[in-house]
């Protein structure tokens, strides 16, 4: 059985469970549920993600999985105190994970950095220290990003430079983008497999990762669909390129018009 659907066949079965509960009952434990259905950890995951995005459960980090009341129509309660009071839907878990370190007899593959052997270590200290002895180096560079640099990946993309923002890494610059498109507790469409740092940051963001299986051509056209459709995910995050962690480039009839 194909893990999308064993992972289908948790989320119908939660469904049967959910039928039967009233809102606020608690689900049993991923653990339990893991032995009782003979599945792995990221299974039940990802079924629980799938229930938490079309709002039949919700969960409450340490907690557990909770029965969602039903949703009534009508524009949601934003007052002050129900936005700062109200439960968070930010899962510490997600910060945690990017923040481990792997097992020791593990080979990171997520991280993109070389071997210690095979970096060029005495000419990226050399570089450094002709930054480092520029005037300009000690100060505070404008929030944006310096000017130039601002400029150069302008040229690269057929942009703007007004509308480049430079960040301090990858990740710092996901979830400012993510966090401006999407509230919390938004699904986020994710490939599968997808780069663990991105899913680790949905998570810690508050937004709710829903896989969309690949096969060898990459990002199934057929699924996606169904998964805008079936979540009402407004972002898909996807590598067309080399995609991290397994390197599968999307199709050239999977790309459509530029």
């Amino acid at each position: 059985m194909s893990e999308s659907s064993s992972v289908a066949r948790v989320a119908a079965t939660l469904r049967e469970l959910v039928k039967d509960r009233p809102a606020g009952a608690r689900l049993p434990s991923s653990r339990s549920l893991v032995r009782e259905l003979g599945v792995g950890p990221v299974t039940v995951q990802r079924a629980i993600d799938q229930l938490v995005a079309d709002g039949t459960v919700i969960t409450r980090p340490g907690a557990g999985t909770f029965v969602a009341r039903a949703r009534v129509g009508g524009p949601a309660d934003t007052g002050w105190q129900r936005v700062a009071l109200g439960a968070s839907p930010v899962q510490a878990s997600g910060a945690l994970e990017a923040l481990s370190a792997p097992p020791v007899d593990c080979l990171d593959l997520s991280r993109g950095y070389l071997d210690v052997g095979l970096q060029p270590t005495s000419r990226l200290a050399a570089a450094a220290a002709r930054a480092a002895r520029r005037p300009q180096a000690w100060t505070v560079p404008p929030p944006s990003g310096l000017p130039e640099l601002r400029t150069w990946f302008a040229q690269q993309v057929g942009a703007e430079a007004e509308d480049v923002l430079i960040t301090p890494g990858g990740q710092g610059a996901l979830s400012t983008v993510l966090r401006s498109l999407v509230p919390a507790g938004s699904p986020v469409l994710v490939a599968e497999p997808g780069y663990p740092g991105v899913i680790s940051l949905l998570r810690s963001a508050g937004l709710v990762p829903v896989a969309v299986p690949t096969d060898a051509g990459g990002l199934r056209p057929d699924l996606l669909e169904r998964a805008f459709a079936t979540t009402g995910s407004r972002v898909l995050y996807v590598q067309p390129t080399f995609a991290n962690p397994d390197g599968h480039v999307l199709a050239a009839d999977r790309r459509g018009p530029v």
